[in-house]
């Protein structure tokens, strides 16, 4: 069955690359301003298009015919009716010009409602001319009234093909009003197909029309097919209703109706849909009632609900040395893998034996116990599920398991016997407290030749590729925490034990790099963030963990040691990342550290920096934050005022992005702890926005390459490259992004960005007018609106506008 959901991202991308925005296309040509001259620009256009030439594609060649207007439209409608080899450009263009091309509408019409369509003998355009046709017909918003009943008939005939229906159907949403009548109407047909009906319900949702009389009955009904997609239909409609919030509708339907396995999903979506405090307060919220529940009664179902709830909250929290991957702190400091463990023992007992659920339980208690290496504990696991133990013996010979490995554990093998047939040893040694960390993950491999190639894809040689140590694999329940790179067999793998140590003997004589993974779900202490800091030779500890490609090179007969790796907490505060700040009344609290036995009183400088909201969200600690200007303020306390005016150079200001982070210093000077970079925003007060880009974190999920925001230094050439190679220049990126996303936080500051472009185009005047009205609506101290003034005395006083803009914080 077709995913709709999947279905409509297929379709919006195939819209968004093959709709271009005029302006991108290539030089304009001579106007057709005859019959004869418009067909001859015709043929042109299309002679180019059907030259395979990589600078001139189909999409350009549309885009040019539409431009050329209503002297196109006889050519192409003649193309159409001949059935031409280019008919397939002639309709899209056709389509995509709009009112000009209302006389050739009857046309199009009776082909998009043609079942029997005959096709041309040959076609510039791969596909079929029909199929081209329901490519772009969303785009005939012009032609609404007269589109929407041939598509609803397409969609309602058995006999059409079943791409062409849900293509319809999805078509349908585009366009309002006009059609959500006859969605609903499909919707509400049961003789229907139910993965056309599950379009149905997907298209209606995109209408924006409130149809909840249409969706709430399948909404409410259990064990209904569609009734999950109807419940996010329906989420979204009431709020657009402003009837209720996407919060208060997930968490109200998890008060009411706590099943499973569809709660878990809607705590996420509530999750999503609110600030991480209050988040993280429904989850608990949550699990405490699913825990009361399964005090009074038992029940496997509900156990395994709380342990992957507990999953959840754990997932990604692994840190790690010499790795690239993404961190993120545990979302509820109070879970780890005992708690986890804990309710797959309760869901093991209380499943029958043998069932999924029971199996996958145990698998599930395999995997948390080789994450805390225990080793024991696995080997008792596997043992009951039939599966055979890791003899003490081979464990030092490993790879690092297979991500199936505790369905198919004769995948967990030794390694190549070049990798074990030296006389060299390599030593670390991980600490937390004075004491060693069992339960870290150490893969040691060759160390690669620099041969010059960077890969742009995501790496699968890594430990951190496959982090559920509790899978989502429905089919199987194999636990996905294991290795899925293709050099397993030349990699080394070690589980410290409670010494902290791994060790690795018989290595032959070659440079080698290591990876190391600490889990912080093996941490109980009630702390959500921790930090893996090395001791370097002085003794000093560096927080300094990005070592990529640090290489060791081994000494036959010799133990080479490597680092010494330090487990420390990254402290709290009461910020949290994309927090919307109260300017006025804006407080930061955090944890104190443990008191110096000198009696010294801790040092704790705070930093308040003005960020830059378009900037690309940074979603991995290898990278700090942009700061445009810092302030910092020492003090003794753990709670200080972001409004305190010693901040005066970096006030709070709305429209703004700040940064902050605090570290901790004793009376050396030494860094005792640090509580992290933190992104946080100050609302605009004259308008509703979405969330600075900065903020977002959906950004990477929703967002194309090329929607990338501005950053805080612009260049006057700059241009903006798509995944699907379309490039844009600067003005006309910002162009479409004001159109496409008029609440976008960012709007100010792309205004300014335009009206310098304006300058630097040699339009002063409409430049300086634009300027002026930002300068006079945002706020003093608002990063856009100063960069507006700075601009405008800029142009004032006749100077060259330059060819790079620096967003700034002047005085104004």
């Amino acid at each position: 069955m077709w995913n709709p959901i999947l279905l409509a991202a297929c379709f919006v991308s195939a819209m968004v690359w093959q709709t271009t925005d005029p302006t991108t296309s290539s030089p304009a040509k001579p106007d057709a301003s005859g019959p004869q001259d418009a067909e001859a620009e015709v043929t042109r256009l299309i002679a180019q298009a059907s030259g395979a030439r990589a600078t001139f594609d189909e999409d350009s060649a549309v885009s040019e015919l539409v431009k050329l207007g209503a002297s196109a439209v006889a050519p192409l409608q003649r193309r159409v009716e001949e059935r031409a080899p280019e008919i397939a450009l002639a309709m899209q263009a056709l389509v995509r010009m709009g009112e000009p091309a209302r006389p050739a509408l009857p046309l199009l019409l009776a082909i998009l409602g043609d079942r029997d369509f005959i096709e041309p003998a040959s076609q510039l355009t791969r596909g079929t001319a029909r199929g081209h046709i329901f490519d772009v017909i969303d785009e005939a918003k012009w032609a609404v009234a007269e589109v929407a009943p041939i598509l609803a008939l397409v969609a309602a005939n058995s006999r059409e093909e079943e791409g062409l229906r849900r293509r319809s159907l999805w078509a349908l949403g585009g366009f309002g009003e006009v059609s959500a009548p006859a969605l609903a109407a499909f919707l509400g047909d049961v003789t229907q197909d139910i993965g056309l009906r599950q379009t149905a319900l997907s298209a209606l949702g995109k209408t924006g029309v409130d149809a909840s009389d249409a969706v709430r009955p399948i909404a409410d009904q259990l064990g209904h097919p569609l009734r999950n997609v109807a419940l996010h239909v329906l989420a979204a409609m009431e709020e657009a209703a402003a009837r209720q919030s996407q919060f208060d509708f997930w968490s109200g339907r998890m008060a009411t109706e706590p099943e499973w396995p569809l709660a878990r999903g809607w705590l996420r979506n509530a999750c999503e849909a609110t600030d991480p405090a209050t988040a993280l307060a429904l989850a608990r919220q949550v699990e405490a009632s699913w825990r009361e529940r399964l005090a009074a009664k038992p029940d496997a179902e509900l156990a395994f609900a709380i342990a992957m709830l507990c999953h959840d909250q754990l997932h990604d929290s692994q840190i790690d040395w010499a790795g690239r991957h993404e961190y993120r702190p545990k979302r509820d400091p109070r879970q780890n893998y005992p708690v986890l463990a804990d309710a797959l023992r309760v869901a093991k007992e209380q499943a029958e034996k043998w069932t999924p659920r029971w199996q996958r339980s145990l698998r599930g208690l395999a995997a948390v116990a080789l994450a805390r290496g225990d080793w024991d504990g696995m080997n008792a696991a596997l043992v009951e599920l039939g599966l055979p133990p890791m003899p003490a013996e081979q464990r030092q010979w490993l790879t690092p398991p297979h991500e199936s490995w505790a369905v198919h554990p004769e995948k967990w093998v030794a390694c190549d016997e070049a990798m074990r047939n030296g006389d060299c040893s390599f030593e670390l040694r991980i600490e937390k407290e004075g004491r060693g960390v069992a339960g870290v993950h150490v893969r040691l491999h060759e160390l690669p030749r620099d041969d010059g190639f960077r890969s742009s894809g995501v790496d699968t040689s890594t430990l951190f590729y496959n982090r559920h140590v509790v899978a989502e694999d429905h089919w199987t329940g194999a636990p996905a925490l294991g290795y899925q790179g293709r050099d397993r067999q030349q990699c080394r793998y070690v589980v410290t034990g409670d010494d902290g140590i791994a060790r690795f003997e018989q290595l032959p004589e070659i440079d080698v790099e290591i990876e190391v993974m600490v889990p912080t779900g093996n941490f109980t202490e009630p702390i959500a963030h921790w930090e893996l800091w090395s001791r370097e030779a002085d003794g000093t500890l560096s927080p300094r963990s990005y070592r990529w490609h640090e290489g060791f090179q081994l000494i036959s007969g010799e133990t080479v040691a490597g680092p010494t790796l330090v487990v420390r907490p990254r402290f709290a505060m009461n910020l949290v990342e994309g927090q919307a700040l109260d300017a006025q009344a804006a407080v930061l609290s955090w944890d104190a550290t443990p008191p110096l036995a000198s009696g010294v009183p801790v040092r704790y400088e705070v930093s308040l920096s003005l960020g830059f909201p378009g900037r690309k969200r940074i979603v991995t600690l290898l990278v700090e934050p942009e700061r445009l200007a810092t302030a910092i303020v020492t003090t003794t306390a753990t709670t200080l005022s972001l409004a305190d005016p010693r901040f005066a150079t970096v006030p709070l200001e709305a429209g703004n992005v700040y940064v902050v982070a605090i570290v901790a210093r004793d009376e050396q000077d030494v860094v005792l702890a640090r509580y992290g970079s933190t992104v946080a925003y100050v609302p605009w007060r004259h308008r509703v926005a979405l969330l600075p880009v900065a903020c977002d974190p959906e950004i990477e999920f929703h967002e194309d390459f090329a929607s990338i925001a501005l950053e805080s230094k612009v260049w006057h050439l700059g241009q903006y490259h798509s995944a699907r190679g379309k490039v844009e220049t600067l003005p006309q990126w910002i162009d479409r992004r004001l159109a496409e996303r008029p609440d976008a936080f960012e709007r100010e500051y792309l205004e300014v960005a335009r009206a310098w472009l304006h300058w630097t185009e040699g339009d002063a005047a409409t430049a300086r007018a634009a300027l002026a009205v930002l300068a006079n609506a945002l706020p003093a101290g608002n990063l856009a609106g100063a960069t507006a003034a700075q601009l405008i005395r800029r142009i004032d006083a006749s100077e060259a506008p330059g060819k790079e803009l620096q967003f700034g914080l002047a005085e104004r």
